[in-house]
């Protein structure tokens, strides 16, 4: 699997739609107000990126990019 077109944002949404109404509903459930709060401050925070931050974009790598040039190292030591 190739995943050099993939950043953050799959992740922030696994978070926004998933896990944070799931803390949300268990801190109701366990009247905990600390996973309310956290909760909500990671909805903010994860909608925040979602909207500010560019899309995924697809880019194109150089083949020879990834092809390292064997360096001469017996000079070096010599």
């Amino acid at each position: 699997m190739n995943f050099d077109f993939c950043n953050d944002q799959p992740g922030r949404l696994v978070a926004l739609i998933i896990v944070a109404p799931i803390l949300f509903y268990k801190g109701i459930k366990y009247n905990d107000l600390f996973i309310i709060a956290f909760s909500i401050v990671l909805f903010l925070w994860d909608l925040y990126w979602l909207v500010t931050s560019k899309p995924n974009s697809y880019i194109e790598k150089n083949e020879n990019a990834n092809n390292l040039e064997e360096v001469n190292t017996e000079n070096i030591y010599n």
